[in-house]
This record gives structure tokens, C-alpha cells and sequence, in this order.
């Protein structure tokens, strides 16, 4: 058969352009409506894409991949089906619609793996053999510590603060608070305290003189035990009663072996206490004395190792109820043979129960030798029986044993979680106190780059480095650091500043005009006009400014990092030496008379216009100046007044008359003058 291709080759090789425009064949259509059916499937997990066929995932039409479910999770572009799911755990999903058979992964979380599961519609149970102990054993691990991590959680969200409840999580968690160490450690005391006196008062402490036989020291030094023991029994009363007060379910605790165990601690006391001169039950009260030996079972409470030996011996009451039976059964077995085959006027087996004696030990390797068989087959079934107690004990013992590792690794694992969660509490506990610092330090950041977003002058007279922080952050680049330095009287230094500045501007004059000269920027002439106002009422301010305040001014302006700003990195006033009155506020004066800087606080400064800036500098030289005016004035008619005095103890009426005169002329000149300076 030609294909249907092969005569367009050939034409268009010959040239034969009329075949060549001649339409190509339909492609034919695939009859087969298998193949049509089992079409490629991409699962989109994630992002990582997993292809398959469309039978595969069909053999279990039960699962989520398999019905028609996994429609709703199609994405209409691209046709591919998307789950937002693990991938990892997703490959031994599509293992098990691959080989039909479902494993346990051995490095993933269970309890994932089973949410996993049941995501999918798979059930667990159908897990091979081979995992599927593993699996449950996990699964069942790991819902036990969520159910306690939950009821853990449960339990501090309903912590309470009364009284009952502090005091029964002082009694059930000893390490809960000072008061339950406490607890701990007196009820310990007083239990191994009350043991050792039920053991010593059996102890014999000497001969009786009248029958010759030992006087147990509980007789002889009975005064000294009744105390004790009443001092042990009323602390364990006064804690049962406590307990019975603080439970939040009495019934329940009420039906506790522990408060079983505690009642039979302290009962044969009370029944001792109140009936011992009855005679009729000094043997029943003699009986009862046997039961104070449960004292040592209040031990369990402060002893880890015997809890889990308590749940151990609950979680195996199966087995060692199997082992029970089957020894008993052993026992009336090998009994009854040995009785019969030792059947005889001189046999020491009398009857079959008294068999029994000789079969426990026998089954249990004990081998006491009291009765032991004296026929060949009494020998053969004794030795039977010895072998048979072996295998017979000796099978439940590993079930038991890991019965007990399970719960002992539980416990260990709850205790390392307890200590990993206070770490994790200590650490969080830091990390929120640096955070807290770290958000207080980026808080007093963003306020200071806030308030100094307005500001181009800091005035940090103390040369804080708090304040130069600020300033020398990439953020507060065009903010200039003024430092006002106060110190005495120097005209070498004074002259120095003024040569050090002189130099500065002009270099910094010069570097100026060079940048101004390479761009190439044209001055328009109001700006120069603007520039001269402002270089004559800049030097007039600063005449003023010394003038006011009897300090000389020195000024060194350096350029930034950048070369584009100019900043004013230092800014030093000397004294003049003038005897000028100053404010208070201004500066003080020490007990050596030399002059004391106050603090001065750092003051925002709004940009404004050069000109409302120097107009605003002008008023407030010109009070200034007012100010200290009217301070010399007042100084200088303070010292007319005083010479007034000394020269004329009684003035008259006249002589007041010309001192105002004198006042009123005086103010009339300040005045003309502050006018004719503005």
C-alpha cells in the first residue's frame, strides 16, 4: 500500500505543480476506542507533575483518582489535574495505583502520611503486612501525645486561680510551684519515716527478765512509736483530706486505688486507737496492723519508675492473666501425675493439693527440697515439670518487657518535650525582649527622622554621640551638626579660629566656583543681588550677635562626604572677656568665676526663606540687645542708688526727684539708640 504522501514527494521533485495544489487527505481516525479511553493523565502536585494513564488510576474507582472527583480539580487550560499537596508523600500514592500495593514510607511523619491517605480515599487498612505493624504502632504513638499535648493545652487555657485548684496541681504536678515542692518533699519524709518504724518496731531490744524470751523494741519503747506513728498517720489524714477537698471529681477519686491505698495506710490506727483494750478484737486488730504495710505504695506517687510499672502490669493484664492460667493448669496436671506415681504408705504426697506446693517450685526452678519424689517416674515428671514451668514463664516476659520500654519512652518523650517547650518558652521569651528593642530603637528612629525631616540645623552642644548618630545617618545627610563650646578667654586660640575659618571659606569659596564653573551654570543677576543682601545681613547679624551677647563668633564650614553640601560641621563662641550681664538662662557662673555652659536642647529649625530667617534672627538679636540694656540699667541705678545711700543716709524729697530724672533720661537714651540701630 502507497502512503498517501509519497505521490506529493515525488511531484514536487518532477515539478509537478498541479498535484502539488491539490488538497492532502484526511489523517485517518483511530478505531480503536480502547486506546481512546486510556489516555495520558498529568497530575500537577505542587508544581511537580506526575503522568499516568487514565486505566491505571481506574482500578480503584473508590479513591479520589480513580471516581470522577478529581474532575472538579482540573485546571481548563491546561487540562492538567492540581492538587496542592505534598509531592513526597504523593509518590508512594501513585506506587500503590501503579503495583496495587501500599508501604509505609519509613523518613515521613505517620500521621501526614495518614491525612494523606485519607485525602485520597485510601483506607489504611489495606497497608501490606510488611508495614502495617509499624504503622499502627506510629499512628497510635503519635495520637497519644497529641491527645496529651492537647489536653495539656486545654488545661492551661483553663488554669484557675482559686484555691482548689492551685492545691490539686500542687498535689498532682510537684513541679508546679514552690507549694507543691514542698508537698513533695514533707509527704516523702513522713512515708519513709513511718516505713522504717513499722520495720524497727520488730526489732528485738533486749531479753525479757521474767519469761526469758526478746522484747521487740515496739514494746519496749512503745510510747515513742504511738507518737511517731500518730504524727505520720494525722499528716496522712490531713493530706487525703485535702486531696478529697481539692479533686474535681470526688466520686472518681474516691474509687482510686491511691485512695483506696490511702484509707488502708491510716485505717488500722483509728481501729487500734479506738478498740485496743477491747479484748474480743485484739486479734482482728493484730490482723489489721498487717495493712500499714500499704504505706510503702504512697511511695508511687514520688516514684517515676513505679508508675510506669503500674501501667505496665494495666496495659499487660492480658498476658499475665494468660500466664496465670496456663501455670495453674500446669500445676494441676503435673500435681495429679506425681501424686499417683508416688502413690504409697511412705509417699510425702499425701493428697493432691498438697501436691501443689511441689509443683509451683518445681515449675518455677525454686527447688526448695522439703518434698521431693522418690520413684523413677515421680523423678521424670518432676523434671518435666521444671521444664515446662521455664517455657511457660519465660514466654510472656518479652511482651512484657516491651510493654514497659513503650511506656518508658513515652514518659521520656513527654519529659523531653516538657523541656523542650520551657527552652523554646525561654527563648521566645528573649527573642520577644530583643524584638521589643529592636521595635522601640526602629520606633525612636522613625520619630527622629520624622521631627527632623523640617530641620537643617542641630545645635548638640555637649557633643552627644546620640546626636551624631543621628545626624551622620545616610537619611540626615543634609541635616548640618552645630556644637556650641563655651571656654575661657584665649586670644591666641580666638585668633587661631578666625585664621582657621578665613582659610576654610575661601578655600570652600573656591571649590565652589571651580564646580560652579565646570557645569557651567549661568547666574541670573537678581540671584547675585540676592546673594550680596544676604552676605551684608549675614555679617551685620553676626556683628549684632556679638554685640549682644559679649562673645566673639567663629565659624568652620567644611564640605560633606558627598562635595555637594556644605556643612557646618563646628561652631565655637568665645568669651570676650567683657564684664557684660548676661541671662540666666544664657549661662552661669562658678564659684571660681569662670564661665559654665548650661544645657542647650536641640531646636528644629523650619526651612524657610533665607530672608524671613534673617528677619527673624534680627528680632531676636534686637530683644536681646533690649534685654541686656535694660539689665545694665538696672545695675547702673542699683549703684547710684547704693552711693546715693552712702552719700546721703536721709535724701530728701528733692534728691528722689532727680534720681528719677536721672532714670528717665537714661531709658529715653536706650530707646533712641535700639531705634536709630534698627
Amino acid at each position: 500500500m502507497i502512503p498517501s504522501w509519497l505521490p506529493v514527494v515525488r511531484a514536487s521533485a518532477i515539478g509537478w505543480t498541479p498535484l502539488l495544489q491539490s488538497k492532502l487527505p484526511d489523517e485517518p481516525l483511530i478505531t480503536n476506542k480502547k486506546y481512546i479511553k486510556d489516555r495520558k493523565i498529568v497530575i500537577n502536585v505542587s508544581g511537580r507533575r506526575f503522568e499516568t494513564r487514565k486505566s491505571t488510576l481506574e482500578k480503584f474507582p473508590d479513591t479520589l483518582l480513580g471516581s470522577d472527583e478529581k474532575d472538579y480539580f482540573q485546571d481548563p487550560v491546561s487540562k492538567e489535574y492540581f492538587f496542592d499537596r505534598d509531592p513526597e508523600l504523593f509518590r508512594y500514592i501513585m506506587e500503590y495505583y501503579r503495583s496495587e500495593r501500599l508501604h509505609l514510607p519509613k523518613d515521613y511523619c505517620v500521621t501526614a502520611y495518614h491525612e494523606e491517605l485519607l485525602y485520597f480515599g485510601i483506607m489504611p487498612e489495606i497497608m501490606g503486612d510488611c508495614c502495617y505493624e509499624e504503622y499502627l504502632d506510629k499512628y497510635r504513638e503519635n495520637k497519644e501525645r497529641q491527645q496529651e499535648e492537647k489536653e495539656d493545652a486545654s488545661e492551661e487555657e483553663q488554669l484557675s486561680t482559686n484555691f482548689r485548684d492551685r492545691l490539686w496541681r500542687a498535689f498532682e504536678n510537684p513541679q508546679a510551684s514552690t507549694l507543691a515542692v514542698v508537698l513533695y518533699y514533707v509527704t516523702g519524709f513522713f512515708i519513709a519515716v513511718s516505713v522504717l518504724a513499722n520495720i524497727t518496731e520488730t526489732v528485738s531490744c533486749g531479753i525479757s527478765v521474767e519469761t526469758g524470751e526478746n522484747i521487740p523494741c515496739g514494746e519496749k519503747y512503745n510510747a515513742a512509736f504511738f507518737c511517731l506513728d500518730t504524727a505520720c498517720v494525722l499528716l496522712f489524714t490531713i493530706e487525703y483530706l485535702a486531696r478529697l477537698y481539692a479533686a474535681p471529681a470526688k466520686c472518681k477519686f474516691i474509687r482510686s486505688v491511691m485512695s483506696i491505698i490511702d484509707i488502708a495506710a491510716v485505717f488500722p490506727y483509728y481501729v487500734g486507737l479506738f478498740m485496743s483494750n477491747n479484748k474480743e478484737f485484739s486479734g482482728a486488730f493484730t490482723t489489721l496492723r498487717v495493712f500499714r504495710v500499704c504505706r510503702i505504695f504512697k511511695f508511687s506517687r514520688h516514684s517515676k519508675g513505679l508508675r510506669i510499672l503500674g501501667c505496665t502490669l494495666r496495659c499487660c493484664a492480658s498476658e499475665l492473666g494468660f500466664l496465670l492460667f496456663t501455670i495453674t493448669m500446669g500445676v494441676i496436671i503435673f500435681s495429679t501425675i506425681i501424686f499417683y506415681a508416688e502413690k504409697s504408705e511412705i509417699s510425702q504426697f499425701s493428697s493432691i493439693p498438697a501436691a501443689f506446693w511441689y509443683t509451683i517450685v518445681t515449675m518455677t526452678t525454686l527447688g526448695y527440697g522439703d518434698i521431693v519424689p522418690t520413684t523413677i517416674i515421680g523423678k521424670i515428671v518432676g523434671g518435666i515439670c521444671s521444664l515446662s514451668g521455664v517455657l511457660v514463664i519465660a514466654l510472656p516476659v518479652p511482651v512484657i518487657v516491651s510493654h514497659f520500654a513503650r511506656i518508658y519512652q513515652q514518659n521520656q518523650r513527654t519529659d523531653k518535650r516538657e523541656a523542650q517547650k520551657k527552652a523554646r518558652l525561654s527563648r521566645l521569651t528573649e527573642m520577644k525582649a530583643v524584638a521589643e528593642n529592636a521595635f522601640s530603637e526602629g520606633r525612636k528612629r522613625y520619630r527622629n527622622r520624622k521631627l527632623l525631616e523640617h530641620v537643617d540645623v542641630i545645635i548638640n552642644k555637649d557633643n552627644t554621640q546620640e546626636v551624631n548618630d543621628i545626624v551622620q545617618n545616610d537619611e540626615m545627610n543634609n541635616i548640618q551638626l552645630v556644637e556650641l563650646r563655651k571656654y575661657k578667654t584665649d586670644e591666641a586660640q580666638q585668633e587661631k579660629d578666625v585664621e582657621i575659618f578665613c582659610r576654610q571659606e575661601e578655600e570652600h569659596t573656591r571649590k565652589m566656583d571651580q564646580i560652579e564653573g565646570e557645569k557651567n551654570v549661568p547666574i541670573e543677576e537678581d540671584n547675585e543681588e540676592l546673594h550680596d543682601l544676604f552676605e551684608q545681613q549675614y555679617y551685620h547679624l553676626i556683628d549684632c550677635l556679638q554685640q549682644t551677647t559679649g562673645l566673639e563668633v567663629a565659624e568652620f564650614n567644611k564640605l560633606s562626604s558627598s562635595g555637594n553640601k556644605n556643612r557646618i560641621t563646628n561652631m565655637k563662641l568665645n568669651t570676650s572677656g567683657k564684664n557684660v550681664q548676661r541671662p540666666k538662662s544664657f549661662n552661669s557662673t562658678s564659684s571660681s568665676g569662670e564661665l559654665q555652659s548650661q544645657p542647650i536642647n536641640m531646636v528644629p529649625v523650619r526651612r524657610k526663606s533665607k530672608l524671613s530667617s534673617l528677619r527673624r534672627f534680627s528680632t531676636c538679636c534686637h530683644r536681646r540687645r533690649r534685654y541686656m540694656n535694660r539689665n545694665q540699667t538696672k545695675l547702673s541705678l542699683s549703684s547710684n542708688v547704693e552711693q546715693t545711700h552712702s552719700s546721703n543716709p536721709h535724701p530728701d524729697h528733692n534728691s528722689s526727684k532727680h534720681l528719677l530724672v536721672s532714670i528717665n533720661k537714661t531709658h529715653n537714651e536706650e530707646t533712641a539708640s535700639t531705634s536709630s540701630e534698627r
